[in-house]
């Protein structure tokens, strides 16, 4: 826990070697969020971001054929 709290601490430093998705997930566990419930957050996000992505790429198609 006591590493989180450090990582955390280190807001847009890269120096420590620490990813910003590690970054961020340190950053709310010292603030009290589970990672289970981060987790699960960001893959929602990632499943948002991929099914707009999808109905843009499907839209696009059928402009294309009209």
């Amino acid at each position: 826990m006591e590493q989180l709290k450090e990582n955390a601490a280190l807001t847009g430093s890269r120096s420590s070697g620490v990813a910003p998705w590690q970054e961020k997930m340190n950053r709310e566990a010292a603030n009290g969020s589970s990672v289970l419930q981060i987790a699960a957050v960001d893959k929602l996000e990632e499943t948002i971001i991929d099914l707009l992505r999808e109905y843009r790429m499907n839209a696009f198609a059928q402009q294309l054929h009209e």
